[in-house]
């Protein structure tokens, strides 16, 4: 059904349509404009795909091997020709190599869907007809479950139009609640919630994990499709609801952050199943045993005392420390002086959360702390000499503490958080 749009008309309404699940106006200035009326909101699909990622089904591949970046380098796929070159294509390789051996391992393990499955993805959904609901009211409890709200256990009031959650204080006896498929931007009204065991907030708009205090029985919570960004929120969950078994956050902005699996799991330990995937004991082990800080041996094992290319994908063989180098660094215990002699130091791909421990190194002059998880600017005070500050891919989100490092020429804080150029003027 189409109408030709002559001025400030009122919206179309479903009841003049009966026949229609939408319609549009055409604006009578450009034939190619039209605003649409869908009396459906589930029917709404984007009309532009701008981005798009490939999820794969199985869970995260492995960091690349060395012996993989070296066979790259020698088929010729990743052979700079100068240090100019190789300086250039560091950032852009790192991603590549990741990109490329994912695409190897699934090729190697890939298999068919069966025939059944393939069928069902195939296949429309059926989307019955029934009275949306636009708020939770007193009415809406009685008809779902009866009029002794008291005894209600499970509620479902998916694929409405609520925006708010209210008047849940009557429901004392509340085990499940899935208020998927609809437009909630808060979390709130769970005050007298406190046996609820399973919430399905999934596709909805919240943005921030709020009113957890009275949720502690929680042990399935359902985000899948919000607006959650925040580190910060995620580790409210281990304060408020430490007894989770069951977590969702996939499609939120907070799963692009740096290692979010491991930051997860890291704070909550009795996780089985992580955005629909198993926790494995296993992984769980590698969570808690990864890296935090930087140790005094693996400065030693990853520092040397003449500057090299700062492209941290050189093969192995340009890189590794000579035996002057080795015996420089391999000194008794009681002696630090080594510290003085350092010059570059690369610890790219270390799980470092922070960085710490540096203040004795006062020489030196490229820092490399790529593909990490660090947080912040921090621990440099000492190392005024330093010429190059590589922090790519990690999650920083504000420049700061670069007061102190008057011979800084090159900082590179690429594929990070932050939304604000700032500080950099002393």
């Amino acid at each position: 059904a189409v109408e030709s749009d002559g001025g400030d008309l009122p919206p179309l309404q479903r009841e003049d349509y009966p026949k229609h699940d939408s319609v549009f106006r055409v604006k009578a200035s450009d034939p190619k404009q039209r605003t649409w009326f869908v009396f459906d909101h589930c029917l709404v699909l984007p009309e532009y795909l701008v981005e798009f990622e490939y999820v794969m089904k199985n869970k995260a591949q492995p960091d690349p091997s060395g012996s993989f970046t070296q066979e790259l380098v020698e088929r010729g796929v990743l052979q700079p020709q100068n240090e100019t070159e190789a300086n250039d294509m560091g950032p852009l390789a790192r991603s590549l190599v990741k990109f490329l051996y994912q695409c190897d391992t699934q090729a190697s393990s890939s298999s068919s869907a069966d025939e059944p499955t393939q069928k069902i993805i195939s296949s429309l959904p059926v989307i019955p007809q029934r009275p949306p609901v636009s708020a939770i009211t007193i009415d809406v409890l009685i008809s779902q479950g009866g009029a002794d709200m008291g005894a209600i256990t499970h509620l479902n009031l998916h694929s409405n139009a609520i925006r708010r959650i209210e008047n849940l204080s009557a429901l004392v006896s509340l085990q499940t609640l899935v208020l998927s498929f609809n437009e909630i931007t808060k979390m709130e009204g769970f005050e007298k919630t406190t046996t609820l065991t399973k919430l399905d907030l999934s596709y909805n708009q919240v943005r921030k994990l709020e009113s957890l205090k009275t949720l502690s029985t929680l042990t399935h919570l359902d985000m899948n499709s919000n607006l959650v960004h925040r580190a910060e929120d995620l580790s409210m969950l281990r304060k408020y609801v430490p007894n989770l078994t069951t977590l969702n956050f996939a499609t939120n902005p907070v799963c692009e952050m740096k290692s979010y699996r491991h930051y997860v799991l890291r704070r909550l330990l009795k996780l089985e199943m992580l955005d629909n995937h198993p926790v494995t004991p296993e992984e769980q082990r590698i969570a808690m045993a990864e890296t935090s800080s930087i140790k005094t041996q693996m400065v030693k094992e990853n520092a040397f005392i003449q500057r090299r290319s700062n492209w941290s994908l050189m093969p192995a063989s340009f890189r590794r420390q000579g035996p002057t180098e080795r015996e420089a660094l391999s000194t008794d215990a009681d002696d630090e002086s080594w510290w003085e002699r350092v010059q570059d130091l690369e610890l790219n791909s270390k799980h470092l959360r922070k960085l710490s421990n540096l203040e004795r190194l006062v020489n030196l002059r490229v820092l490399s702390v790529c593909d990490n998880e660090i947080v912040a600017i921090q621990g440099l005070d000492r190392c005024v000499l330093l010429e190059e500050l590589l922090m790519e891919e990690n999650r920083i989100t504000k420049i700061e503490n670069l007061g102190s490092l008057h011979n800084l020429k090159k900082l590179d804080l690429g594929k990070n958080k932050i939304t604000f150029v700032e500080n950099l003027l002393s």
